[in-house]
């Protein structure tokens, strides 16, 4: 017999609180769709501004992912990818504009197997123009006004968008329903009945709600003492090039590398990709990297450069799961799962029990733009006991239990 799950209820709470900690891209996005359902919301910021991490970078690119077999990876992208764009679209009709980019992205292939591998899920998924074109070679070249050595994807909705600015529109739109709480860190979380209280470093009290969602990245598995969601710190280091060192690119262009177009006339490259890094300082080891993946994605784009040593950037970590998806929604407590382990043998994501009132919305890596809204969005329904924005199959695959069940299928616990 096929199982039947009936829709999320919402879950009771005697005041619709709540407390949001980590004001980056997932973290805002939370607080803004929390708020327009009426939602109060404290958001706890270590840093003196919001956006200070990785969602402080000048610009950060946005586009779906395809994939022949269009798999779990490739739909959850699309998902995000389109809900974020309607969101956004939201937001600018309210008043709350941000700095973005207008004129599409195009992802070139890094070979001709690469190519070959782009036509073929862009035939497999038969999408419509406004949501991908193939470009060959020439008309690559022509759509970039620059040489290229391969063709690829044309995203015309796809592009750039300013992270910081984009989370202060989403916690502008909350309005009165947010109490931003920055320079704070917070030292524990506690539950006293029905209530999570955040606790800073001397023991005081910052705020008490009956729901908690960390959104605080790197942060999330030690506040909420998870044992079996690993988390990995990814080094990012971004270069900013001069004006007069570069021709001009009409909109951002990806590949094994990107280079992004600032309105100041800057081009930002990038990024380096350094696992288990966590030194903040600039190198040029990582600007050199960076100029020659771009030289090499668009061998006509950077011209004669200043010295590498003088160049400006920005170093920022971006926090991935093994499985390089997103941890979003409800928490699953470990301890009742350990200690029912036997009883939960053969258990779903979905009938694992949970820490009440605690969510995650982290380990979004380098998709942050792409996941933040679809993943507020999914919390927020969660919590109000509305139908799901995103199919049942891939709510599981985001699913924060997903570790556990792993770990009890391998006979890890019990």
């Amino acid at each position: 017999r096929m199982r039947r799950h009936e829709p999320p209820r919402a879950l009771p709470v005697a005041a619709r609180e709540a407390i949001v900690i980590g004001a980056g891209l997932a973290g805002c996005a939370v607080v803004e769709r929390l708020a327009a359902r009426g939602w109060n919301v404290t958001l706890i910021e270590r840093h003196a501004r919001i956006a200070s991490d990785a969602s402080g970078n000048p610009a950060g690119v946005f586009h779906p992912l395809m994939t022949r077999d269009d798999n779990v990876a490739s739909r959850l992208t699309r998902s995000g990818f389109l809900h974020a764009l309607a969101r956004w679209r939201a937001l600018e009709h309210a008043g709350h504009a941000f700095a973005r980019s207008t004129r599409g992205m195009i992802h070139l292939a890094e070979s001709e197997d690469d190519f070959v591998r782009m036509r073929a899920a862009f035939d497999a998924l038969g999408a419509p123009s406004e949501y991908a074109s193939l470009l060959g070679t020439e008309a690559a070249r022509a759509h970039l006004n620059l040489p290229v050595a391969h063709g690829g994807l044309l995203f015309p909705h796809g592009g750039a968008v300013w992270p910081a600015g984009l989370c202060a529109a989403q916690v502008a739109a909350a309005g009165e329903r947010v109490k931003l709480l920055a320079g704070t860190a917070v030292a524990r979380l506690e539950r006293d009945g029905h209530t999570w209280r955040a606790v800073d470093t001397a023991g005081e009290t910052l705020a008490e709600a009956p729901v908690a969602v960390l959104a605080n990245a790197g942060d999330a598995v030690r506040l909420a003492g998870l044992r079996h969601v690993s988390l990995q710190p990814v080094r990012g280091q971004l270069t900013l090039l001069p004006p007069a060192s570069t021709a001009p690119l009409p909109c951002p262009a990806i590949g094994d590398g990107y280079a992004v177009p600032l309105d100041d006339g800057t081009l930002l490259i990038g990024a380096t990709f350094e696992p288990d890094d966590l030194d903040p300082a600039l190198r040029t080891a990582g600007h050199v990297e960076n100029i020659a993946r771009v030289r090499h994605l668009l061998p006509g784009l950077i011209g004669e450069l200043p010295d590498v040593g003088t160049l400006r950037g920005r170093v920022a970590f971006r926090w991935v799961v093994a499985d390089r998806v997103p941890v979003i929604g409800p928490l699953a407590d470990e301890a009742q799962t350990v200690a029912n382990a036997r009883a939960l043998s053969g258990a779903k994501a979905r009938d694992l029990p949970r820490t009440a009132g605690l969510y995650g919305a982290f380990g979004y890596g380098s998709r942050g733009l792409v996941w933040a809204a679809l993943g507020a969005e999914l919390i927020a329904s969660q919590l109000e006991g509305e139908p799901l924005p995103l199919e049942r199959e891939l709510a599981d695959a985001v699913d924060p239990a997903r570790f556990l069940i792993r770990a009890l299928r391998g006979r890890q616990i019990g």
